[in-house]
């Protein structure tokens, strides 16, 4: 504190005036005032917009004040995580694609085929009868005998294998489909190849003193070869027609440069085989092909596959010719002819590209290649059965109608046209409650 005359003290946290006039005056007093200082703290001196001197204390001399109070922070709301998105499947195969094309083409193979077994030399009693007449001998030419010898039994042979094959490129998408492991779908092939095995095996043995492990009738081929098309399914398309060309060639290999006396019993009895391979992985090709704009997620072009499968069974059918015609390979595979069987098998091919365009509704034959085996092996077990009982409750002869010549002809339309109404009848009960 100064005790100078006409200095007054300045009290803390004051206002500054040069003399107690000035600090009486309207001016001073109108000044503003500021916060009270805190005791030991620095001051600087500084002047406002009056001229007012004041005190200020400095920054870094001030005591430190209370902590700031930290708030608590908002809880964040984390998003619930969005379910993956689910893959889009490829469409289901409906039961329309997998009996519209080649179940009927084996429907009506089979149909063709059923005018033969009963009674095989029909034909051949018609020629006899009609020695003159060029269809009668043409006919009994081309059907052959029970030693399956015939061109027609070939080509419906032929054609038939292939069908099973476009069957089973449907049959084997829908396995995978609905088992969904590898393991599944092994013992389904494994059991269909062992059942179709055996039903073959006692077709073949019937009227024998026991067993015949002949491997020729299609049954039995079929299944033998079905591991190896259930292997090559979904493959490449030329993988497998390369497969079918090679099966192809070497039985016509073994053919030409072998004669029968080089085979065993057993061996000569697996020679149909290859050929058997041959033809169901041609349909197995032609299958996939028809299947492909239904699978794929991706829709394809429905009418352009089908016209490319008849393009490709019109070019098995010129094939077939080219090579029967010319004699370019004329030797038995051992059951026919190489050109016959690819006639056969380019038909069905062709056929199939047709009925797939066609409603199944339109296709009638089409509930016998639904219960084709059983069609089949009714052929060859209630055929003789039914002729026994027509004669039991008619009469003896009850067909002499129509001349004898003809009797075995009508026998086989008759029981063809029994099972065909009864597979029909089994089809419609089944579409009924599905």
């Amino acid at each position: 504190m100064s005790d100078e005359p006409g200095i007054s003290p300045i009290p803390i946290g004051g206002n500054v005036s040069p003399s107690n006039s000035e600090a009486d005056t309207p001016e001073s007093a109108a000044a503003p005032v500021t916060e009270p200082i805190p005791i030991g703290a620095k001051t600087t001196t500084v002047k406002d917009a009056d001229d007012h001197i004041q005190l200020q204390p400095e920054p870094s001399s001030l005591p430190p004040g209370p902590e700031p109070v930290a708030l608590p922070e908002a809880p964040v709301a984390i998003p619930a995580p969005s379910p993956p998105a689910a893959e889009t499947p490829a469409p289901a195969v409906t039961r329309f694609f997998h009996t519209h094309a080649f179940t009927s083409v084996a429907g009506l193979a089979l149909l063709l085929t059923a005018l033969f077994v009963p009674h095989w030399d029909w034909a051949k009693a018609l020629a006899d009868a009609s020695p003159n007449n060029p269809t009668a001998a043409w006919l009994a030419e081309q059907s052959g005998s029970s030693t399956f010898a015939g061109n027609i039994w070939e080509a419906l042979r032929a054609a038939l294998l292939t069908a099973i094959g476009g069957i089973a490129a449907f049959a084997l998408y829908r396995r995978h489909q609905k088992f969904n492991t590898i393991s599944r779908v092994i013992l389904h092939v494994a059991l269909t190849s062992l059942s179709l095995i055996l039903l073959g095996i006692v077709i073949k043995s019937l009227g024998s003193d026991s067993t015949r492990w002949d491997f020729a009738d299609i049954l039995s081929s079929a299944g033998l070869v079905y591991p190896v098309v259930a292997l090559f399914w979904s493959r490449p398309r030329w993988a497998q027609l390369l497969l079918a060309t090679f099966a192809f060639g070497i039985s016509w290999y073994a053919a030409t440069q072998a004669t029968p006396e080089d085979f065993t019993a057993a061996q000569a009895s697996l020679l149909p085989i290859l050929p058997a391979l041959g033809l169901m992985l041609l349909g197995l090709a032609a299958g996939e092909a028809l299947l492909r704009p239904h699978v794929s997620i991706t829709p394809g072009k429905t009418a352009a596959w089908t016209w490319a499968v008849f393009a490709a069974g019109v070019a098995t059918i010129a094939i077939g010719w080219a090579l029967h015609h010319f004699g370019i390979a004329p030797a038995r595979l051992p059951d026919a002819p190489l050109g016959t069987l690819l006639l056969g098998s380019g038909t069905a091919i062709a056929l199939a590209a047709i009925f797939h365009l066609i409603p199944r509704k339109l296709l009638p034959f089409n509930a016998i290649g639904t219960y084709g085996i059983a069609f089949y092996i009714a052929l060859h077990t209630l055929a003789p059965s039914l002729h026994s009982i027509f004669e039991t409750h008619l009469r003896p002869g009850y067909l002499s109608l129509f001349g004898t010549p003809s009797t075995p002809l009508i026998q086989n339309i008759l029981i063809t046209a029994i099972l065909w109404i009864a597979t029909s009848w089994l089809a419609s009960r089944k579409t009924a409650s599905s």
